[in-house]
C-alpha cells in the first residue's frame, strides 16, 4: 500500500513539472518560425498563409503526436515514460486482479462446502434432539 502511495505522489509531481514546463514555455511570449506563418500581412489577392488541409488518417495522427512529443523535448520524454509506466502498472494490476478474483472464488467455494457440512451437522443434531425430547416425554408418562 505504501509503494502505491509513493508512485501516485511521484506521478503527481511529474505531472506538475510537465504542466509547469508547458505553461512557462507558452507564457514566455516567444514566437517560433511556425508562429510567424500566421502573422503575415493580409493580401486579398493571395491566400497562401492558410496551410493545405491534410487528409485525416491514423498515420497522420501518429506522426503529429510524435512530432509534438519530440518538439516538447524533456516534457515529451516524461510523457512517453509516464505512458509506458502507466501501461506497465495497469497490466500488473490487471494480473493481480485476476489472481485476487481466483483466490476469492476458491475461498468462496471452501466456505460453501463448510456451510453445507455445518448445515448437515445441524440437521443431524436437530433430529437427535427431537428424538431425545420424544424419549423424555415417553418416559414421563
Amino acid at each position: 500500500m505504501g509503494t502505491k502511495k509513493t508512485l501516485i505522489i511521484i506521478a503527481i509531481i511529474l505531472g506538475g513539472i510537465i504542466g509547469f514546463t508547458l505553461f512557462t514555455s507558452n507564457v514566455k511570449g516567444e514566437l517560433n518560425d511556425e508562429d510567424y506563418k500566421f502573422v503575415q500581412t493580409k493580401n486579398p489577392h493571395h491566400d497562401s498563409h492558410h496551410p493545405e488541409p491534410r487528409s485525416s488518417n491514423i498515420n497522420n495522427v501518429v506522426d503529429d503526436v510524435l512530432a509534438i512529443l519530440l518538439k516538447e523535448g524533456f516534457a515529451g520524454a516524461i510523457i512517453i515514460i509516464l505512458f509506458a509506466w502507466t501501461f506497465r502498472v495497469d497490466k500488473a494490476n490487471r494480473q493481480e486482479q485476476k489472481e485476487q478474483f481466483n483466490k476469492i472464488t476458491e475461498i468462496s467455494g471452501k466456505c460453501t462446502d463448510h456451510m453445507a457440512q455445518v448445515s448437515v451437522k445441524l440437521e443431524n443434531f436437530e433430529r437427535e434432539l427431537e428424538g431425545l425430547k420424544t424419549m423424555e416425554m415417553m418416559r414421563k408418562r
